[in-house]
Protein backbone atom coordinates (compact mmCIF):
# COMPACT_ATOMS: atom_id res chain seq x y z
CA UNK A 1 0.00 0.00 0.00
CA UNK A 2 1.24 3.16 -1.11
CA UNK A 3 1.64 5.98 1.70
CA UNK A 4 1.73 9.35 1.41
CA UNK A 5 4.32 11.92 2.81
CA UNK A 6 2.78 15.00 4.44
CA UNK A 7 2.97 17.41 0.97
CA UNK A 8 1.33 14.56 -0.78
CA UNK A 9 -1.58 14.78 1.85
CA UNK A 10 -2.12 18.56 1.96
CA UNK A 11 -1.97 18.88 -1.53
CA UNK A 12 -4.49 16.49 -1.90
CA UNK A 13 -6.96 17.66 0.87
CA UNK A 14 -6.50 21.80 -0.05
CA UNK A 15 -6.30 21.02 -3.51
CA UNK A 16 -8.82 18.82 -4.39
CA UNK A 17 -11.42 20.81 -2.11
CA UNK A 18 -9.80 24.42 -3.93
CA UNK A 19 -10.81 22.63 -7.32
CA UNK A 20 -14.03 21.79 -6.10
CA UNK A 21 -15.35 25.03 -4.93
CA UNK A 22 -13.55 25.83 -8.51
CA UNK A 23 -16.03 23.63 -10.45
CA UNK A 24 -19.10 24.09 -8.44
CA UNK A 25 -18.21 28.44 -8.86
CA UNK A 26 -17.73 28.14 -12.76
CA UNK A 27 -20.58 25.68 -13.25
CA UNK A 28 -23.04 28.00 -11.68
CA UNK A 29 -21.73 31.12 -13.78
CA UNK A 30 -21.79 28.67 -16.90
CA UNK A 31 -25.38 28.19 -16.18
CA UNK A 32 -26.52 31.88 -15.40
CA UNK A 33 -24.31 32.81 -18.71
CA UNK A 34 -26.46 30.53 -20.91
CA UNK A 35 -29.65 30.71 -19.27
CA UNK A 36 -29.69 34.96 -19.78
CA UNK A 37 -28.23 34.31 -23.27
CA UNK A 38 -30.72 31.85 -24.42
CA UNK A 39 -33.34 34.23 -23.05
CA UNK A 40 -31.95 37.61 -24.74
CA UNK A 41 -31.84 35.43 -28.09
CA UNK A 42 -35.19 34.20 -27.46
CA UNK A 43 -36.43 37.71 -26.58
CA UNK A 44 -34.80 39.14 -29.83
CA UNK A 45 -35.93 36.61 -32.27
CA UNK A 46 -39.39 36.79 -31.09
CA UNK A 47 -39.48 40.50 -31.61
CA UNK A 48 -38.61 39.68 -34.86
CA UNK A 49 -41.12 37.56 -35.89
CA UNK A 50 -43.34 39.52 -34.13
CA UNK A 51 -42.36 42.42 -36.28
CA UNK A 52 -42.76 40.14 -40.01
CA UNK A 53 -46.18 38.75 -38.48
CA UNK A 54 -47.21 42.71 -38.54
CA UNK A 55 -46.46 42.95 -41.97
CA UNK A 56 -48.70 39.72 -43.00
CA UNK A 57 -51.48 40.93 -40.76
CA UNK A 58 -51.25 44.58 -42.52
CA UNK A 59 -51.83 42.83 -45.54
CA UNK A 60 -54.80 40.67 -44.74
CA UNK A 61 -56.08 44.10 -43.01
CA UNK A 62 -55.96 45.49 -46.14
CA UNK A 63 -58.00 42.98 -47.86
CA UNK A 64 -60.52 42.95 -45.14
CA UNK A 65 -61.01 46.66 -45.76
CA UNK A 66 -60.58 46.11 -49.96
CA UNK A 67 -63.26 43.05 -48.95
CA UNK A 68 -65.63 46.25 -47.57
CA UNK A 69 -65.18 48.16 -50.21
CA UNK A 70 -66.56 45.42 -52.67
CA UNK A 71 -69.67 44.48 -50.00
CA UNK A 72 -70.93 48.15 -49.40
CA UNK A 73 -70.92 49.19 -53.06
CA UNK A 74 -73.23 46.47 -53.56
CA UNK A 75 -75.23 47.49 -50.85
CA UNK A 76 -74.74 50.96 -52.47
CA UNK A 77 -75.71 49.67 -55.81
CA UNK A 78 -79.58 48.92 -54.72
CA UNK A 79 -79.90 52.77 -54.31
CA UNK A 80 -79.45 53.04 -58.22
CA UNK A 81 -81.73 51.69 -61.13
CA UNK A 82 -81.44 48.51 -61.98
CA UNK A 83 -79.31 48.38 -65.17
CA UNK A 84 -76.87 50.70 -63.35
CA UNK A 85 -75.53 48.37 -60.57
CA UNK A 86 -73.66 45.63 -62.28
CA UNK A 87 -71.48 48.60 -63.92
CA UNK A 88 -70.68 50.11 -61.08
CA UNK A 89 -69.85 47.29 -59.08
CA UNK A 90 -67.47 46.21 -61.62
CA UNK A 91 -66.07 50.13 -61.59
CA UNK A 92 -65.30 49.53 -57.70
CA UNK A 93 -64.39 46.19 -57.92
CA UNK A 94 -61.34 46.97 -60.40
CA UNK A 95 -60.22 49.43 -58.89
CA UNK A 96 -60.11 47.48 -55.57
CA UNK A 97 -58.42 44.66 -57.73
CA UNK A 98 -56.05 46.67 -59.48
CA UNK A 99 -54.47 48.60 -56.59
CA UNK A 100 -52.69 45.26 -55.12
CA UNK A 101 -50.51 43.16 -56.39
CA UNK A 102 -50.81 40.28 -53.58
CA UNK A 103 -54.01 39.56 -54.81
CA UNK A 104 -54.59 36.65 -57.46
CA UNK A 105 -58.19 36.98 -58.11
CA UNK A 106 -61.20 38.95 -56.70
CA UNK A 107 -64.71 37.67 -57.28
CA UNK A 108 -68.73 38.12 -56.26
CA UNK A 109 -70.91 35.14 -56.04
CA UNK A 110 -74.61 36.35 -55.84
CA UNK A 111 -77.94 34.22 -55.38
CA UNK A 112 -79.73 34.35 -58.46
CA UNK A 113 -82.13 37.09 -58.27
CA UNK A 114 -80.40 39.28 -55.85
CA UNK A 115 -79.18 42.30 -57.72
CA UNK A 116 -81.98 43.13 -60.12
CA UNK A 117 -84.44 40.30 -60.27
CA UNK A 118 -83.83 40.12 -64.23
CA UNK A 119 -80.75 37.36 -63.78
CA UNK A 120 -81.63 33.37 -64.17
CA UNK A 121 -79.94 30.54 -62.57
CA UNK A 122 -77.41 30.73 -65.32
CA UNK A 123 -76.57 33.99 -65.21
CA UNK A 124 -76.44 35.08 -62.20
CA UNK A 125 -73.93 37.82 -60.88
CA UNK A 126 -70.34 36.59 -60.54
CA UNK A 127 -67.71 38.44 -62.20
CA UNK A 128 -63.89 37.59 -61.32
CA UNK A 129 -61.15 39.59 -62.06
CA UNK A 130 -57.85 38.06 -62.33
CA UNK A 131 -53.85 38.86 -63.32
CA UNK A 132 -53.39 37.07 -66.61
CA UNK A 133 -50.33 37.72 -68.31
CA UNK A 134 -49.65 40.81 -66.48
CA UNK A 135 -53.34 42.13 -67.30
CA UNK A 136 -56.33 42.21 -65.31
CA UNK A 137 -58.97 40.33 -67.10
CA UNK A 138 -62.89 39.65 -66.29
CA UNK A 139 -64.82 36.69 -66.72
CA UNK A 140 -67.77 35.28 -64.88
CA UNK A 141 -67.93 32.42 -62.71
CA UNK A 142 -69.90 29.17 -62.44
CA UNK A 143 -71.84 30.68 -59.20
CA UNK A 144 -73.18 27.13 -58.35
CA UNK A 145 -69.85 26.35 -57.28
CA UNK A 146 -69.63 28.99 -54.93
CA UNK A 147 -72.95 29.46 -53.41
CA UNK A 148 -73.46 25.57 -52.73
CA UNK A 149 -69.65 25.28 -51.11
CA UNK A 150 -68.46 25.33 -47.50
CA UNK A 151 -67.04 28.57 -47.24
CA UNK A 152 -69.78 30.35 -48.71
CA UNK A 153 -72.08 29.16 -45.89
CA UNK A 154 -69.31 29.61 -42.95
CA UNK A 155 -69.12 33.46 -44.14
CA UNK A 156 -72.89 33.53 -44.58
CA UNK A 157 -73.15 31.90 -40.46
CA UNK A 158 -70.16 33.17 -39.03
CA UNK A 159 -68.82 36.22 -40.97
CA UNK A 160 -65.66 36.98 -42.60
CA UNK A 161 -62.75 34.58 -42.58
CA UNK A 162 -59.75 33.50 -43.95
CA UNK A 163 -60.07 29.96 -46.08
CA UNK A 164 -57.22 27.00 -45.40
CA UNK A 165 -55.55 26.50 -48.77
CA UNK A 166 -57.87 24.91 -51.45
CA UNK A 167 -57.49 23.83 -55.06
CA UNK A 168 -59.08 26.69 -57.04
CA UNK A 169 -62.13 25.14 -58.97
CA UNK A 170 -60.80 26.77 -62.79
CA UNK A 171 -56.76 25.66 -62.01
CA UNK A 172 -56.29 23.07 -59.54
CA UNK A 173 -53.19 25.07 -57.65
CA UNK A 174 -53.30 25.64 -54.16
CA UNK A 175 -54.91 29.20 -53.46
CA UNK A 176 -56.32 30.81 -50.05
CA UNK A 177 -59.06 33.50 -50.01
CA UNK A 178 -60.53 36.28 -47.82
CA UNK A 179 -64.56 35.52 -47.74
CA UNK A 180 -66.54 38.20 -46.94
CA UNK A 181 -70.98 38.12 -47.15
CA UNK A 182 -73.04 40.62 -48.71
CA UNK A 183 -75.84 41.54 -47.21
CA UNK A 184 -79.26 42.87 -49.27
CA UNK A 185 -80.97 46.15 -48.29
CA UNK A 186 -82.92 43.67 -45.70
CA UNK A 187 -80.06 43.07 -44.47
CA UNK A 188 -80.53 39.42 -45.56
CA UNK A 189 -77.35 37.72 -46.89
CA UNK A 190 -77.23 37.81 -50.85
CA UNK A 191 -73.97 36.01 -51.15
CA UNK A 192 -70.40 36.51 -50.72
CA UNK A 193 -67.27 38.27 -52.02
CA UNK A 194 -63.68 37.17 -51.99
CA UNK A 195 -60.14 37.88 -52.55
CA UNK A 196 -57.53 35.68 -53.47
CA UNK A 197 -54.16 35.74 -52.63
CA UNK A 198 -51.17 34.99 -54.89
CA UNK A 199 -48.91 32.01 -52.65
CA UNK A 200 -46.21 33.14 -54.88
CA UNK A 201 -46.27 36.46 -54.00
CA UNK A 202 -46.46 35.47 -50.55
CA UNK A 203 -43.95 32.71 -50.90
CA UNK A 204 -41.19 35.91 -51.97
CA UNK A 205 -42.34 38.33 -49.70
CA UNK A 206 -41.45 34.74 -47.55
CA UNK A 207 -38.47 33.76 -49.17
CA UNK A 208 -36.69 37.39 -47.99
CA UNK A 209 -37.14 37.37 -44.09
CA UNK A 210 -34.16 35.38 -43.34
CA UNK A 211 -33.01 36.76 -39.81
CA UNK A 212 -30.75 35.27 -38.04
CA UNK A 213 -29.65 33.02 -40.79
CA UNK A 214 -32.93 31.30 -40.39
CA UNK A 215 -36.28 30.83 -42.25
CA UNK A 216 -40.14 31.89 -42.24
CA UNK A 217 -43.22 29.88 -42.73
CA UNK A 218 -46.58 30.91 -42.74
CA UNK A 219 -49.49 28.38 -41.65
CA UNK A 220 -53.23 28.46 -42.23
CA UNK A 221 -55.50 27.68 -39.43
CA UNK A 222 -55.86 24.03 -39.87
CA UNK A 223 -51.61 23.94 -39.63
CA UNK A 224 -51.91 23.76 -43.87
CA UNK A 225 -48.40 24.79 -44.52
CA UNK A 226 -49.20 28.28 -46.96
CA UNK A 227 -45.51 29.98 -47.06
CA UNK A 228 -42.11 27.66 -46.76
CA UNK A 229 -38.35 27.13 -47.23
CA UNK A 230 -39.31 24.01 -49.32
CA UNK A 231 -42.29 25.18 -52.23
CA UNK A 232 -43.15 21.40 -51.99
CA UNK A 233 -44.65 21.27 -48.75
CA UNK A 234 -46.72 23.75 -49.42
CA UNK A 235 -50.85 22.76 -48.49
CA UNK A 236 -48.97 20.21 -46.55
CA UNK A 237 -49.44 19.59 -42.72
CA UNK A 238 -46.85 20.84 -40.90
CA UNK A 239 -47.60 17.86 -37.83
CA UNK A 240 -46.05 16.10 -40.81
CA UNK A 241 -42.48 17.06 -40.80
CA UNK A 242 -42.81 18.01 -37.06
CA UNK A 243 -41.43 15.33 -34.45
CA UNK A 244 -44.61 13.82 -32.68
CA UNK A 245 -44.21 15.73 -29.64
CA UNK A 246 -44.50 19.32 -31.17
CA UNK A 247 -48.20 18.23 -32.33
CA UNK A 248 -49.46 19.50 -29.06
CA UNK A 249 -47.72 22.98 -28.99
CA UNK A 250 -48.48 23.11 -32.94
CA UNK A 251 -52.38 23.48 -31.94
CA UNK A 252 -51.59 26.84 -30.53
CA UNK A 253 -52.01 28.13 -34.03
CA UNK A 254 -55.32 27.40 -34.15
CA UNK A 255 -55.98 29.76 -30.48
CA UNK A 256 -53.49 31.91 -32.40
CA UNK A 257 -50.85 31.48 -29.60
CA UNK A 258 -47.40 33.25 -29.43
CA UNK A 259 -45.18 30.00 -28.62
CA UNK A 260 -41.60 28.39 -29.06
CA UNK A 261 -40.02 24.99 -28.98
CA UNK A 262 -36.67 23.46 -30.05
CA UNK A 263 -36.90 20.45 -32.71
CA UNK A 264 -34.77 18.66 -35.66
CA UNK A 265 -35.34 20.02 -39.28
CA UNK A 266 -35.35 17.81 -42.09
CA UNK A 267 -34.91 20.54 -44.24
CA UNK A 268 -31.64 21.76 -42.61
CA UNK A 269 -29.91 18.27 -42.72
CA UNK A 270 -31.86 17.77 -39.74
CA UNK A 271 -30.05 19.82 -37.27
CA UNK A 272 -31.15 20.90 -34.09
CA UNK A 273 -33.46 24.54 -34.84
CA UNK A 274 -35.53 26.70 -32.30
CA UNK A 275 -38.70 28.14 -33.71
CA UNK A 276 -40.95 30.74 -32.81
CA UNK A 277 -44.60 31.09 -33.68
CA UNK A 278 -46.66 34.17 -33.09
CA UNK A 279 -50.37 34.91 -34.79
CA UNK A 280 -51.56 36.34 -37.66
CA UNK A 281 -55.28 37.48 -36.16
CA UNK A 282 -56.29 40.53 -39.36
CA UNK A 283 -59.17 42.54 -38.06
CA UNK A 284 -62.61 41.57 -38.02
CA UNK A 285 -61.37 37.72 -38.53
CA UNK A 286 -61.94 34.83 -36.42
CA UNK A 287 -59.31 32.58 -37.68
CA UNK A 288 -55.83 33.10 -36.67
CA UNK A 289 -53.12 32.23 -38.64
CA UNK A 290 -49.40 32.07 -37.87
CA UNK A 291 -46.21 32.82 -38.64
CA UNK A 292 -43.01 30.85 -37.60
CA UNK A 293 -39.36 31.96 -37.84
CA UNK A 294 -37.48 28.74 -38.15
CA UNK A 295 -33.36 29.52 -36.79
CA UNK A 296 -30.65 27.17 -36.65
CA UNK A 297 -29.22 26.72 -32.85
CA UNK A 298 -25.20 26.55 -34.04
CA UNK A 299 -25.78 30.11 -35.19
CA UNK A 300 -28.06 31.98 -33.01
CA UNK A 301 -25.68 30.25 -29.81
CA UNK A 302 -22.77 31.06 -31.99
CA UNK A 303 -21.66 34.04 -29.93
CA UNK A 304 -23.09 31.66 -26.79
CA UNK A 305 -20.55 28.85 -27.51
CA UNK A 306 -17.59 31.74 -27.94
CA UNK A 307 -18.47 33.09 -24.70
CA UNK A 308 -18.67 29.83 -23.33
CA UNK A 309 -15.45 28.86 -24.44
CA UNK A 310 -13.91 32.01 -23.09
CA UNK A 311 -15.13 31.24 -19.98
CA UNK A 312 -13.89 28.14 -20.23
CA UNK A 313 -9.99 29.34 -21.05
CA UNK A 314 -10.86 31.55 -18.03
CA UNK A 315 -11.60 29.09 -15.77
CA UNK A 316 -8.76 26.91 -16.60
CA UNK A 317 -6.02 29.74 -16.37
CA UNK A 318 -7.52 30.37 -13.17
CA UNK A 319 -7.58 26.94 -11.59
CA UNK A 320 -3.54 26.37 -13.09
CA UNK A 321 -3.20 29.79 -11.38
CA UNK A 322 -4.92 28.51 -8.12
CA UNK A 323 -3.09 25.25 -7.87
CA UNK A 324 0.35 26.24 -8.83
CA UNK A 325 -0.17 28.72 -5.67
CA UNK A 326 -1.69 26.40 -3.73
CA UNK A 327 1.52 24.04 -4.58
CA UNK A 328 4.17 26.78 -4.01
CA UNK A 329 2.77 27.62 -0.55
CA UNK A 330 2.38 23.66 0.23
CA UNK A 331 6.02 23.67 -0.27
CA UNK A 332 7.11 25.99 1.33
CA UNK A 333 5.02 25.31 4.71
CA UNK A 334 6.12 21.46 4.18
CA UNK A 335 9.52 23.11 3.90
CA UNK A 336 9.07 24.62 7.34
CA UNK A 337 7.68 21.59 8.92
CA UNK A 338 10.09 19.17 8.00
CA UNK A 339 12.68 21.93 9.18
CA UNK A 340 11.26 22.03 12.24
CA UNK A 341 11.43 18.45 12.84
CA UNK A 342 15.00 18.28 12.11
CA UNK A 343 15.63 20.62 14.30
CA UNK A 344 13.55 19.32 17.06
CA UNK A 345 15.72 15.40 16.28
CA UNK A 346 18.64 17.28 16.61
CA UNK A 347 18.06 19.03 20.05
CA UNK A 348 16.35 15.72 21.02
CA UNK A 349 20.18 14.26 20.10
CA UNK A 350 21.82 16.78 22.59
CA UNK A 351 23.28 19.08 18.88
CA UNK A 352 22.40 22.49 19.93
CA UNK A 353 24.67 24.42 17.72
CA UNK A 354 22.85 24.88 14.86
CA UNK A 355 21.87 27.23 12.52
CA UNK A 356 18.47 28.20 11.67
CA UNK A 357 17.42 29.48 8.00
CA UNK A 358 17.14 33.54 8.72
CA UNK A 359 13.85 33.06 6.47
CA UNK A 360 12.07 30.99 8.25
CA UNK A 361 12.43 33.37 12.07
CA UNK A 362 11.49 36.16 9.63
CA UNK A 363 7.99 34.79 8.62
CA UNK A 364 5.19 36.78 10.48
CA UNK A 365 2.66 33.90 10.48
CA UNK A 366 2.05 30.77 12.61
CA UNK A 367 5.10 28.53 11.11
CA UNK A 368 7.79 31.99 11.86
CA UNK A 369 6.51 31.59 15.33
CA UNK A 370 7.04 28.06 15.94
CA UNK A 371 10.73 28.49 14.50
CA UNK A 372 11.33 30.91 16.54
CA UNK A 373 10.25 28.97 19.74
CA UNK A 374 12.47 26.43 18.22
CA UNK A 375 14.93 28.74 18.45
CA UNK A 376 14.15 30.05 22.05
CA UNK A 377 14.58 26.74 23.05
CA UNK A 378 17.73 26.03 21.42
CA UNK A 379 19.38 29.27 23.27
CA UNK A 380 17.40 28.13 26.77
CA UNK A 381 18.92 25.03 26.64
CA UNK A 382 22.34 26.20 26.50
CA UNK A 383 22.20 28.20 28.82
CA UNK A 384 21.14 25.91 30.92
CA UNK A 385 23.81 23.34 30.09
CA UNK A 386 26.49 26.60 30.24
CA UNK A 387 25.38 26.80 33.60
CA UNK A 388 25.86 23.16 34.83
CA UNK A 389 29.01 23.07 35.17
CA UNK A 390 29.72 26.50 37.17
CA UNK A 391 26.70 24.96 39.55
CA UNK A 392 28.73 21.51 40.15
CA UNK A 393 31.69 23.39 41.43
CA UNK A 394 29.78 24.99 43.98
Amino acid sequence: MVKLNLRAKMMLIIGGTSLLVLIIGFSVIFGYISYSYRQTVHSNVLVVTQVEAAQFTQIFNRAYDDGRLVTEAVTTSFSLQPEERRGYILERMQNVFAGNFYYSALWLSLEPHALDGLDSQKAAFAPIFEHQHNQITLSEQNTSNNLNNGHYHQAISSGPFLTNPYPDGATGELIVSLILPINGPSAAAIGVMGINFDLAALQNLISEMKPFGGYTIMLANNLAMVASLNRQNLGRDVREVMPPAAASLLAGVERGETFNFEARDPDQNNQMTSLFFVPIIPQHIATAWSLGLVVNNNIIFRNLQITLMITVVVAVTVAVVLLLTIFLALTTMVKIIIANKGYLERIANGELNFKIDSHYLKRGDELGAEVRSLAALEQRLNEVLGSVPANVKQ
